[in-house]
């Protein structure tokens, strides 16, 4: 309402495993309040290196909002799968899938990229998006884009 102050504070921390072995993880809860009620939020990451092929990462966000009573509470969760391919020292797929409750969608994001010369990139990127209720498609897009590098 018009006039109203809020005061805010939190808590939270941060911690990630070490990045040298094949799997490691991250993760960082925080808890504290919300305009006047309450937050909490969970996000982090797995993750697998298959060298020299690629790496599979799994990233989750989780937040919940606690309000009082004529507001409701609400829950949003969103979970993105990345898969990263290295078939050669030019070419390159990299897939993103994900998962928003909120909005019933789910997007999947595949960019194919090869490198022609230094600097100098040819990518193919497909995307979809799917009701993530009955699976039915919402939109699609192809789209290619060329760089090069102009060394002069």
């Amino acid at each position: 309402p018009a006039g109203t102050s809020y005061n805010f504070s939190g808590i939270g921390f941060f911690y990630s495993s070490d990045r040298r072995p094949k799997f490691n993880f991250s993760i960082e809860p925080a808890a504290g309040q919300y305009f006047n009620g309450y937050g909490l939020n969970i996000e982090g990451s797995l993750s697998y290196r298959y060298q020299p092929f690629g790496s599979v990462v799994v990233n989750f966000n989780y937040s919940y909002i606690d309000l009082p009573a004529p507001y409701s509470d609400a829950s949003v969760l969103l979970v993105g799968p990345r898969i990263d391919l290295t078939f050669s020292k030019s070419l390159f797929l990299t897939t993103f899938i994900q998962y928003n409750q909120q909005l019933d969608n789910i997007n999947i994001n595949a960019r194919l990229q090869w490198r022609y010369a230094p600097v100098s990139d040819f990518f193919l990127v497909y995307t979809d998006n799917y009701n993530s209720l009955n699976i039915s498609a919402k939109s699609r897009a192809l789209v290619a884009k060329l760089t090069y590098w102009l060394n002069t």
